[in-house]
């Protein structure tokens, strides 16, 4: 149950243009360095399988092992975003139980300050792929940003200009498609800009400490990035 309710983090680039296209689905693994408080390493990694406790094998589309740093996790992303300016939409999803990095890969504590660091995640690498480039080739008018987090099946804007938490209605506007009704989208030009409101929104967030994380995230957050075209 509590694996359910910590922080995974949703990382959605959108586009007013939907053309069609196959979804495609691609579940990786990332497996973090053991602490000093652990003693005793259950994983193996065995080219696209973890193997637990030496006989439980699980495969996947894509492992990084322990060795593996940020900027060769989002080598694997940088298609997606290309995607993204193309009209298509992206999403990177992380899920697992506290402590495991979900934080630290999607680098939703990240400042202005980590903007040049190796250790800076995928959202603001994906701000600088998308943001980076102003002004050459693009086909789009404006950047969206929004950020908001479900929590206990609640949902509630991060950027309430009021800086406060208030539950938001999910409607279904058509089968399968829904949206989050009076959510709070900024338009951003500058890297910096985006991540100010990244910042401000992770305040907001439901924290709670836990034998593993002092401040860990009770929810999930979905930031998601809106290229406005001028079509």
């Amino acid at each position: 149950e509590e694996t359910l309710v910590t922080a995974s983090n949703l990382f959605t680039p959108n586009h007013t243009i939907i053309r069609s296209s196959e979804t495609n689905l691609v579940v990786a693994v990332r497996v973090r360095p053991m602490l000093a408080s652990e003693n005793e390493n259950v994983l193996d990694i065995d080219g696209s399988q973890v193997v637990v406790a030496a006989d439980k094998v699980f495969n996947f589309d894509q492992m990084f092992g322990p060795e593996v740093g940020q900027e060769n996790v989002y080598k694997e992303l940088e298609g997606c975003v290309k995607k993204v300016l193309e009209g298509f939409n992206a999403t990177v999803f992380a899920y697992g139980q506290t402590g495991t990095g979900k934080t630290f890969t999607m680098g939703t504590s990240n400042k202005e300050s980590s903007m040049e660091e190796e250790g800076r995640g995928v959202v603001i690498r994906v701000l600088q792929q998308i943001l980076g480039n102003s002004g050459q080739d693009q086909d789009f008018l404006k950047v969206n940003c929004s950020f908001y987090e479900i929590n206990k099946e609640q949902v509630y804007d991060l950027l309430n200009p009021a800086c406060t938490k208030v539950p938001l209605e999910v409607r279904e506007i058509q089968k399968g498609l829904f949206k989050v009704v009076q959510l709070t989208e900024v338009e951003v030009s500058t890297v910096s800009g985006a991540l100010e409101l990244l910042s401000k929104g992770s305040n907001l967030r439901s924290t709670e400490s836990t034998a593993l994380n002092s401040n860990s995230s009770r929810s999930h957050a979905v930031f998601s990035i809106s290229l406005v075209s001028a079509d």
